[in-house]
């Protein structure tokens, strides 16, 4: 079995590992990979809880020799962490904003804010785009 981190996850790179080594196993972010998008985070299933800062399910997609096995793991102290930390980010900004002395703060005075730019949006553009 090929074990390997999210560097190595890539359509071709899986591809290639099929037809190599058969089995493998890569880690990915959920919100990397369209399929985990839409289809994995879809699926009905329970997590199953190993310590308190770590839960997993297990979603199979597909069928026969093609199926692709996932193992969606979950840190709820995690979440709670990078929560709270949005929350922080979102009212700094809002309090930037509101100090700008044009109340129609200009796209670019925000994307100055890079730490914050994922957070933003300008009118109906993401900044984060």
């Amino acid at each position: 079995m090929f074990v390997a981190d999210s560097g190595m996850n890539s359509v071709e790179n899986r591809d290639e590992l099929a037809r190599a080594c058969g089995k493998y196993l890569l880690a990915c972010r959920m919100s990397s990979v369209g399929e985990i998008k839409r289809t994995v985070l879809s699926k009905r299933g329970r997590y199953k809880v190993f310590q308190d800062n770590l839960q997993a399910k297990e979603v199979i997609v597909g069928d026969g020799e093609r199926r692709t096995r996932y193992i969606l793991c979950f840190n709820p102290k995690e979440a709670k962490r990078q929560r709270k930390h949005r929350e922080e980010i979102i009212t700094l900004l809002d309090e930037k904003l509101k100090s700008h002395p044009n109340q129609m703060a200009s796209a670019q005075w925000a994307i100055e804010l890079l730490a914050s730019r994922r957070y933003l949006n300008s009118g109906d553009t993401l900044l984060n785009s």
